[in-house]
């Protein structure tokens, strides 16, 4: 840990809060691991959540991969949002208090009102929520694009 300068801090935090034990404080553990980051001189970046979808890139294809297929490969926005909303303040709240960066990935696959698993030719889930090597450059590009510090 002593040769990262900068440690990115990213989860599905639905998922994660939805796991926790009774009495366990997501907020008080995060503030706590990025208070340790902070004083050990470390750059933190939490990045919000990518959507998760309510079907799976299968869908997106024909019988091979071979076969693209135009199937619906989005969703509306708004479920993806709200989930987001449920955790976004406490994490920015965090974020504000000890100086360190939120990256929100919302604009890589949704474009306010849908949120989409494919584009240019592409898929960019490798399941319902995780990205496969195509949405991982996407996302990548969209941080650079969007927040020139990195």
């Amino acid at each position: 840990m002593k040769s990262a300068s900068t440690v990115i801090i990213s989860a599905r935090w639905r998922g994660r809060i939805d796991l926790l034990k009774p009495g366990v404080d997501f907020e008080k553990e995060l503030d706590a691991t990025v208070d340790f980051l902070i004083k050990n001189n470390k750059k933190v970046v939490i990045a919000l959540d990518t959507p998760s979808f309510p079907f799976e890139p299968s869908v997106c294809k024909g019988d091979r991969w071979i076969n693209w297929a135009q199937g619906d490969c989005s969703m509306p926005a708004a479920p993806y949002q709200a989930e987001l909303n449920s955790y976004k303040g406490f994490i920015q709240s965090i974020a504000a208090r000890h100086g360190a960066t939120v990256v929100d990935l919302s604009g890589a696959f949704c474009d306010g009102k849908v949120c989409h698993m494919t584009g240019e030719g592409e898929i960019f889930y490798r399941d319902f929520h995780h990205l496969n090597i195509n949405g991982s450059a996407k996302a990548g590009k969209f941080l650079v694009d969007k927040y020139k510090q990195f």
